[in-house]
C-alpha cells in the first residue's frame, strides 16, 4: 500500500517536469475492494503545456553573404517542439 504522502510527492514531481499547467489525483474505491481488503484505484489527470515555439524575423543587410545571397535581405525560421502536442 502507498501511503498518500507518496503519492503527494509523485505529483508535485510530475508537475515540477514543468511539461503540465495541471496535475490532481481522484481517488476511487475499487470496484474489487471489501472491507477486510480495502483497495483504491487512483486516477492521475494532467492537463498539458503548450510547450512547441515558432518564430520568424527579418533584416537588412548591407552585404551579401555567400553564393546566390541577396544584399540588403537576411532571415530566419525557427520551429521548436519539446513534447506533448505544444
Amino acid at each position: 500500500m502507498v501511503p498518500l504522502s507518496q503519492a503527494k510527492a509523485d505529483i508535485d514531481s510530475i508537475y515540477s517536469t514543468g511539461l503540465y499547467d495541471d496535475v490532481n489525483m481522484l481517488p476511487q474505491e475499487a470496484e474489487d475492494s471489501t472491507e477486510e481488503n480495502p483497495k483504491v484505484d487512483l486516477t492521475i489527470n494532467l492537463v498539458e503545456r503548450k510547450t512547441g515555439g515558432l518564430g520568424a524575423g527579418t533584416g537588412i543587410s548591407a552585404q551579401a553573404r555567400g553564393e546566390g545571397a541577396l544584399p540588403g535581405f537576411v532571415g530566419n525560421f525557427t520551429y521548436s517542439q519539446v513534447g506533448g502536442r505544444g
